[in-house]
């Protein structure tokens, strides 16, 4: 058995560092997707003239009909940005990428996943234009308070005085089944990074076990990119695994990366 030389260690390390790029432009254009469907929905709201304390997009069906046709093109642009950042310049093996991100995953595909959080943003949106209607906060600034309570849009201070009002449709938190918690730390924007940054990270990993398979490699070493406390990624790093072994990433955020034995 060889194994890796320094070169090639380095080669693994320089190609984690350009997958970490690729996720960092994900995070990115989720965000700047999310705020620009939120912009068309809080100006779309803002046409039916609803009373502020009865503000339910459900309440008028062709706004009920606007808001969702925003969130299906937030959904289709969110599966755009991850296809094309999981496969970046991988062409030659887009497909098996694809296939390998958009699997059914604990029960869920990804496109199942990112319908749930994407059906979720549109209830926090619901609550936030509602609320700083009531306050009668300008669109501007409601967009300005949605984008600085992204992570957190239960924090957004107008929704916190509606809900101590008490008497607001759109302040009442939906209970769907989703699976992240609906606390007011909690945020579809946390969820569908998540998903969208662990996918990406997925694409790139797919495509570098796909070219060490093909080179003949018989098993893999996986070497730590960050010192964040981890006790699963301490347990698996500078070990040796066969080709059969599950491969980084671990988990959400792992930064780990392998370089091949043959």
């Amino acid at each position: 058995m060889r194994y890796p030389s320094d070169r090639e260690i380095e080669e693994a390390k320089d190609y984690i560092r350009q997958r970490l790029q690729a996720e960092k432009s994900m995070g990115r254009n989720l965000r700047t997707a999310m705020l620009r469907a939120a912009e068309r929905i809080i100006s779309i709201s803002h046409k039916y003239g609803i009373p502020p304390k009865m503000f339910r997009f459900s309440l008028d069906l062709n706004l009920k009909h606007e808001v969702e046709a925003v969130i299906s093109d937030l959904r289709a642009t969110i599966e755009d940005y991850t296809s094309t950042l999981s496969v970046a310049t991988h062409n030659d093996k887009e497909e098996e990428i694809l296939a390998y991100i958009t699997r059914n995953s604990y029960g869920k595909t990804f496109g199942e996943r990112n319908a749930i959080y994407a059906n979720r943003y549109k209830y926090e949106l619901e609550a936030a234009i509602a609320a700083s209607m009531l306050a009668g906060t300008s669109k501007a600034a409601t967009l300005q308070l949605i984008s600085k309570n992204l992570e957190h849009p239960y924090d957004n201070p107008d929704f916190i005085e509606a809900v101590k009002a008490g008497d607001m449709n759109a302040t009442r938190i939906r209970t769907d089944s989703i699976s992240y918690g609906i606390g007011r730390t909690n945020s579809s924007f946390t969820a569908l990074r998540n998903l969208t940054v662990f996918a990406v990270a997925e694409g790139w990993m797919k495509y570098w076990y796909l070219s060490g398979t093909e080179k003949g490699a018989k098993g893999f070493i996986t070497f730590r990119s960050s010192s964040f406390p981890c006790q699963t990624c301490d347990e698996y790093a500078m070990r040796t695994h066969p080709m059969s072994d599950p491969y980084p990433p671990l988990h959400n955020n792992c930064v780990c990366g392998m370089a091949f034995i043959y």
